[in-house]
């Protein structure tokens, strides 16, 4: 988070006057021992979870637990990015360190770009003729209009 020396001073200001939310902010600040002048780093080249790698992927987990312990009740994100540089964790996982979220955008977008490539392989192999739409694997207009359905009333009940 970037600020300007005029946000730090106004800060500050808020601060000495005793201003809420300010003070409660700088308490919960100078109370975390991440945020003291002899707080020394633990740098990782890779954090690793399965095979290949030194399992040191609590060290991640532990940073998160820290992250929400920082900053109480705003909502905790973090982005599943399917062979990105954070190892797979599992919602158990982000749950225990107090996780409110899970974003899988790069996994759906990639498990998209598959069954695209699979369907117009298909159309290739059968000289562009449509599957019936009744067939197993296949969705048609009925079928996707359906599945829109329910997600779109999913989503209004607020159930998964």
């Amino acid at each position: 988070m970037l600020h300007a020396r005029a946000d730090l001073d106004r800060m500050a200001a808020k601060v000495k006057a005793g201003a809420a939310p300010y003070t409660a902010g700088f308490a919960r600040l100078t109370a975390n021992r991440h945020a003291r002048s002899d707080w020394k780093p633990n740098p990782q080249a890779t954090i690793s979870r399965g095979p290949g790698g030194p399992q040191n992927y609590t060290i991640l987990l532990e940073a998160l637990r820290r992250i929400r312990e920082a900053t109480g009740d705003t909502p905790l994100l973090f982005n599943q990015i399917a062979g990105g540089k954070s190892p797979r964790l599992s919602l158990t996982d982000l749950s225990r360190v107090g996780v409110d979220m899970a974003i899988y955008s790069t996994p759906c977008l990639f498990a998209a770009h598959e069954a695209i490539d699979r369907a117009l392989t298909d159309l290739k192999r059968d000289d562009g003729l449509l599957r019936d739409a009744g067939a197993p694997g296949t969705v048609g207009v009925r079928a996707a209009t359906e599945l829109l359905e329910r997600n779109i009333s999913r989503h209004h009940r607020g159930t998964p």
